[in-house]
């Protein structure tokens, strides 16, 4: 089906057009390739529908520009500035962030495979919908600045994310696959609905986080920090939680099975309407608990 955002095409090819002021022009539609775009001024632009290959765009300017449905493979995107612009269902093939702003970025339902996005800032950035999925060649986020960044509902196939402070992020309806959060701080973090497979978050800080009914399959959270966060009707199975600061949490009608809790500190933990079974207590702090509403199964109380 035509679409009528589109134009005939703008092919550029082994050009170099460093520093060239682009802003406000509409080159929807376009193809970059094989060119050095450093500097480039894109700002305000219409881009979208574009290709952008094989191209240096190191410090490129894409404040509110529309990239919408736009294309970048195998590109250089370094220190580009992309604040409040429009990536919608646009897709990065082998591209490098290192040092890109993507502040009030929307990229809803966005597609990243084999990106490199370190001390890339995404504050405020939507990234509803979109996709990482990277079995062979990990994407790395390091030093990234996330604050209030909103993952809704993404799916986080062999993402890895390292040594980072997220601010209050949302995952709501996300899916985590061989996800790696290892030293990482997720404070207030909301993954509500959220459904964790084969994951990682060792030493991760969830303080505050919510996770009501949200699913956890054969994830480690051992020696994480979960103080006063909140589970209701979650299901957690097969998930490693020894040594884990589980003071004030909120298990109320969660299920267990086969969890392990050994040297957890429960403390004053609500387990109210929660089934456990086959669940591992060894040496957990259980201080003023409450199990007169809670079903064990095939589990006994270490103290």
């Amino acid at each position: 089906m035509e679409n009528n955002n589109k134009k005939e095409i703008t092919e550029i090819k082994n050009k170099n057009l460093t520093g060239i002021n682009f802003s406000t022009k509409n080159l929807n539609n376009s193809l970059f390739a094989k060119s050095n775009l450093n500097k480039i001024n894109f700002s305000k632009a219409n881009l979208s529908f574009s290709l952008f290959k094989k191209s240096n765009l190191k410090m490129a300017n894409f404040i509110e520009t529309n990239l919408k449905e736009s294309n970048f493979i195998k590109c250089n995107l370094s220190e580009a500035n992309f604040k409040n612009a429009t990536l919608t269902k646009a897709n990065f093939l082998k591209v490098n962030f290192t040092d890109a702003n993507f502040n009030d970025v929307n990229l809803t339902d966005a597609n990243f495979r084999k990106i490199r996005f370190a001390k890339s800032d995404l504050t405020n950035a939507n990234l509803s919908n979109f996709s990482i999925n990277n079995k062979k060649f990990l994407i790395n986020f390091i030093g990234e600045k996330l604050r209030k960044v909103n993952f809704s509902n993404t799916n986080l196939l062999d993402a890895k994310f390292s040594y980072l402070n997220f601010i209050a992020p949302i995952f709501d309806g996300a899916n985590f696959n061989k996800t790696n959060f290892k030293n990482m701080s997720l404070k207030k973090g909301s993954f509500i609905n959220a459904k964790f497979i084969n994951c990682n978050f060792n030493k991760t800080n969830f303080s505050y986080a919510n996770f009501n009914g949200t699913t956890l399959k054969k994830t480690d959270l051992s020696k994480s920090n979960l103080n006063l966060s909140t589970w209701k009707n979650a299901i957690l199975e097969n998930v490693d939680l020894s040594y884990a600061n589980l003071s004030h949490v909120d298990f109320s009608n969660a299920k267990l099975l086969n969890v392990n809790l050994s040297r957890a500190n429960l403390a004053k933990a609500n387990l109210k309407g929660a089934e456990l079974k086959a669940v591992n207590f060894d040496k957990a702090n259980l201080n003023k608990i409450d199990f007169t509403e809670v079903k064990l199964i095939d589990t006994e109380l270490y103290k």
